[in-house]
């Protein structure tokens, strides 16, 4: 989990760019390759800061952004496994440069 400071900037850049991280979220290559975001960990009731009645708040609720993929012990030792794995890192390049402008935006405001 992210420290709260950097939470918060990732929760206030999908409030404020709810449609482009929809975007990407909902990907239909995204989905494939990751599913939704992992959802074990998320709060109750919305984060403190945003309005209650933001009509995604559910997006705000999670307290860390994770994809993962699962992959089999058959692909590692093929030879489609670096193939794969560049494949994957393109997919997922959208989502991390989101998550990482966000936290770099935040502390760049707190230098």
């Amino acid at each position: 989990m992210p420290p709260a400071d950097r939470l918060k900037a990732v929760r206030t850049e999908i409030y404020e760019n709810t449609d482009v991280f929809k975007k990407i979220i909902h990907d239909k290559t995204f989905v494939k390759y990751f599913g939704e975001l992992s959802a074990e960990d998320k709060l109750k009731q919305p984060p403190k800061g945003f309005p209650k009645d933001f009509s995604d708040i559910d997006l705000l609720k999670y307290k860390h952004y994770t994809v993962a993929k699962n992959i089999s012990e058959d692909l590692i030792v093929s030879k489609q496994y670096i193939k794969e794995t560049i494949d994957t890192f393109k997919v997922l390049y959208p989502f991390n440069q989101f998550i990482n402008e966000a936290i770099n935006y935040q502390l760049s405001l707190d230098n």
